[in-house]
């Protein structure tokens, strides 16, 4: 009947109905998107929220929440299958809680404290390392604390993780690594036959936890300075892979940055330790001027044999004949006497100025004077 009725409309009436029924479906629709649009906005910021906040596997901070809330969170990335499973098996995370581990500290070497050298990267800590390194009564590890050198000379296995590094700043699992030196005082000593080595640990990365491992260990420890100009020289070197020494301001500017932590660290040690029995702060500059006289100085803080052969030895190493400029990284044969101010040649006037302005918190603390611009 009621198809009889509406096939009795006439035409006019139908349009009239059809466009109406139109206007309510468009309406209709655009509610629905709005709809769906507060809805997907509503669930992005929870998701942003969850993941700034919550406990997940990549947040940047971890805070302190109830188990309950814990597990929610767990439970909602894990429905969202953000993560991979292996990561939630394992319950990794990017600042995971220290794990428990056994803490016994190796008992020192009587009247033979073990050696740590450090410093700035570009500050010459190579050379101080292969100097000591002549020693018969002692067994030089470079780079402990490096993740990037692969060599495991003592079979401890793998390194533990760094969770953030910007050259020397490092931020790791301080217990992991406690196991790690731990291990590592004992297997470095006993790999050798014969008479018990003294350890030299050769690490400018690990310059930041230098008073750490002084403190924990007994190390005698040596702090290699140099000047900022030079430090900066240095750079242009490093940063153009040793093929030219020309410095730009970009580069200038973006090492100046990066030198900041480092220099703001030494200042520190320097203030706090320049008058400790276990500390010895050794300028590049001085061993660059009399490198024997200096190296005698640094072996009998050591308290190691100074013998003639590694009088020669240093004699060679730090000879005038010898290259003025780095061929490569690591380079120890050098004309040590070029090294303390060919940095003004490869510098601006303007930009020594920028350096000089930038760090002199760090060279009047450490007693450079301004005769050295």
């Amino acid at each position: 009947m009621a198809d009889k009725d509406h096939n009795k409309k006439s035409l006019p009436t139908r349009c009239i109905g059809a466009v109406g029924e139109l206007k309510f479906t468009r309406k209709y629709a655009r509610q629905m998107r709005t709809a769906s649009t507060i809805g997907a906005v509503t669930l992005f910021i929870l998701v942003i929220y969850l993941y700034t906040t919550s406990d997940n596997p990549v947040a940047v901070e971890t805070k302190s929440v109830s188990d309950e809330t814990l597990q929610l969170r767990k439970s909602f990335w894990s429905k969202l299958n953000l993560f991979s499973s292996k990561h939630e098996e394992e319950g990794e995370d990017d600042i995971p809680e220290p794990k428990e581990i056994e803490d016994i500290i190796p008992t020192p070497m009587p009247g033979q404290p073990d050696i740590m050298i450090t410093g700035p990267p570009r500050s010459g800590t190579t050379v101080i390392g292969g100097v000591v390194e002549l020693a018969k009564e002692t067994r030089t590890i470079h780079e402990p604390m490096n993740l990037d050198a692969y060599r495991d000379p003592c079979n401890l296995g793998k390194k533990p993780r760094v969770y953030r590094q910007l050259d020397i700043d490092l931020d790791v699992d301080l217990n992991a690594w406690k196991d790690y030196f731990n291990r590592f005082f004992v297997n470095c000593r006993n790999v050798t036959e014969g008479p018990k080595p003294r350890l030299v640990l050769k690490d400018p990365i690990a310059l930041k936890y230098a008073e750490w491992l002084g403190n924990r260990y007994g190390l005698l420890i040596v702090v290699k300075v140099r000047h900022p100009g030079a430090l900066l020289g240095s750079d242009c070197a490093r940063a153009s892979r040793w093929s030219t020494y020309v410095c730009t301001d970009d580069i200038v500017d973006r090492y100046i940055q990066m030198r900041h932590f480092q220099m703001q660290l030494l200042t520190e040690f320097y203030t706090k330790y320049k008058n400790s029995p276990n500390w010895y702060f050794m300028r590049h500059e001085a061993f660059c001027l009399t490198p024997v006289e200096e190296t005698g100085r640094l072996f009998e803080f050591l308290k190691l044999a100074y013998t003639d052969e590694i009088k020669a030895e240093v004699t060679k190493m730090t000879a005038a004949d010898n290259p003025q400029n780095s061929a490569k990284y690591k380079e120890i044969y050098l004309d040590a006497k070029s090294q303390i101010d060919n940095w003004k040649q490869r510098l601006t006037p303007s930009q020594i100025l920028r350096i000089k302005n930038e760090t002199q918190y760090y060279w009047r603390a450490l007693e450079y004077s301004e005769t050295t611009w």
